[in-house]
């Protein structure tokens, strides 16, 4: 699914996962995030390990229930401009998170993850889709809505779907 492996959570804490969509789903591709979540949501039923969260354009202001759900990992999907081919997928490191993003965020997902690892003292993640186009009233692309498909079964294979 994505050009590299997914980082490994660097502790063993058993805490859960927080996967948080991020996007503006009125400017095109901008929505690949909210449309991830949205898949999961439908599939995923209720796990008390996965906290699955529809954020929009300002994901602070889900930093309450991130902090009380207290997990060991979140996972920011968010459409971003990485150079690369449109619905293309990889992870971004948390020190180029505002040189990629593509979302018209209230606040710099930067100073959120910082709050979230200081804070709550979990590991912070960022999947990145390559939009291919944000313009406003634009539907989203083909290559977006495959790589939302792909992400989705992605994240769902590893965090929610149920073990047995």
């Amino acid at each position: 699914m994505l050009n590299r492996p997914s980082p490994a959570i660097k502790t063993n804490d058993p805490r859960g996962v927080v996967l948080l969509g991020i996007g503006n789903e009125l400017q095109g591709d901008d929505a690949a995030g909210l449309l991830v979540i949205r898949a999961l949501q439908a599939r995923a039923g209720a796990s008390p390990a996965v906290l699955i969260l529809e954020a929009g354009t300002a994901p602070e202001n889900f930093s309450g229930k991130i902090r009380k759900f207290a997990p060991a990992r979140v996972i920011f999907v968010d459409a971003a401009d990485m150079g690369l081919e449109p619905g293309s997928v990889d992870w971004i490191a948390l020190e180029q998170i505002d040189g990629y993003s593509a979302s018209s965020h209230i606040m710099p997902l930067s100073v959120l993850a910082k709050f979230l690892v200081e804070d709550v003292g979990c590991q912070v993640d960022v999947i990145g889709i390559q939009a291919q186009s944000l313009e406003m009233g634009q539907a989203v692309s083909a290559p977006v809505k495959k790589a939302v498909r792909k992400v989705a079964n992605e994240l769902f294979r590893q965090f929610c779907r149920p073990s047995g």
